[in-house]
């Protein structure tokens, strides 16, 4: 019963802890490189006679590994402010 209510508690403690502003930024970023690189990737593939799915596919990976980069980084900003505001 005791190890349920710390659990609870440890949870709310984990909700009240605010995200930081630049791991936020960092994956509104990630996301925009994601879908910019979609886009682009369409535009420039469409040819006036076919779609050009190397030229597609070439856009879209390079964004998607980019965009996931930015992603991953701000979740490790994200866990280290959440580690740091725990042991303050």
């Amino acid at each position: 019963m005791d190890n349920s209510v710390k659990q609870e508690s440890a949870e709310q403690k984990a909700e009240e802890i605010p995200q930081n502003p630049i791991s936020i930024t960092m994956m509104c970023i990630g996301i925009g490189i994601i879908v910019a690189g979609i886009i682009i990737g369409a535009f420039m593939a469409d040819d006036v006679l076919d779609f050009q799915w190397s030229i597609f596919l070439t856009w879209f990976l390079t964004s998607f590994v980019s965009g996931f980069i930015f992603i991953g980084f701000a979740e490790i900003i994200n866990i280290l402010h959440k580690i740091e505001k725990k042991r303050a």
